[in-house]
């Protein structure tokens, strides 16, 4: 059974979570490349990952990185989008041809990302 509005699931870091969502319906799963976070997925490990798991869209969550490092970054890995917390970031990227999702936070109940 289809979900009924499109879900992303963020910080996927093991097979088990990537297989159940994917099972459940889940339209995009997401990765953390920033090195500096706790669920940072190295590129052999996304690809290991992805391999096992179909249906669902794979995107690359940068958080704050500048579009610069987004770019390096994105080449060891095949993302189907690129999510971004930093709005500046968006015009660079468009050279990328991949679609992209702009993180907003919520002001009132700020996450740890910040």
């Amino acid at each position: 059974m289809a979900l009924k509005t499109n879900v992303k699931i963020s910080n996927v870091s093991n097979l088990s979570d990537a297989r159940y969502c994917a099972g459940m319906g889940v339209d995009m799963l997401g990765f953390c490349v920033d090195e500096s976070k706790p669920d940072y997925i190295n590129p052999t490990t996304f690809s290991e990952l992805t391999q096992w798991v179909a249906g669902p869209q794979f995107v690359g969550e940068f958080g704050s990185m500048n579009s610069d490092d987004i770019k390096l970054i994105n080449t060891d890995y095949q993302f189907d989008l690129i999510e971004t917390a930093i709005i500046e970031n968006l015009e660079p990227l468009t050279v990328l041809d991949i679609p992209l999702i702009l993180k907003l936070e919520n002001i009132n109940n700020p996450s740890e990302d910040q």
